[in-house]
């Protein structure tokens, strides 16, 4: 098992990349969403709203699994990892959210005021 350290798991954290993320649904199937995020060194961020079905997931069971991968077919690689997951609001929300947002958007979409619809950021707890 490889650690957050390693050299492969931080490239792969810190590049551009599309996650899926996966919680579990009230009937207890499993939810998978692509998602884009923000690794910060310690915690990975994503942004969401409310209203998504990852966040009333995550409000009623705070434990998630990240799936990021290069989607090279020639250099097959990727890192999972598994954690505890808190939501972030208001004030925190709004920096997390930038932070996502800055890893993916242009200066042009940054600028567009839909973007704060995102009213909410998942972070992680506890990694494993």
């Amino acid at each position: 098992m490889a650690a957050i350290s390693d050299a492969l798991v931080r490239e792969l954290l810190d590049g551009r990349y599309i996650a899926s993320l996966a919680t579990t649904n009230p009937d207890g199937s499993i939810h998978v969403v692509a998602v884009w995020y923000h690794f910060d060194g310690s915690h990975i961020n994503i942004a969401t709203s409310s209203r998504s079905r990852k966040a009333r997931n995550l409000l009623a069971r705070p434990k998630a699994s990240i799936m990021i991968d290069a989607r090279d077919p020639l250099a097959s690689r990727g890192v999972n990892i598994a954690g505890s997951v808190r939501i972030l609001s208001k004030e925190d929300s709004l920096n997390c959210n930038l932070q996502v947002h800055r890893k993916y958007l242009s200066a042009p979409a940054l600028a567009d005021p839909r973007r704060l619809l995102k009213n909410h950021c998942l972070s992680t707890r506890e990694l494993w």
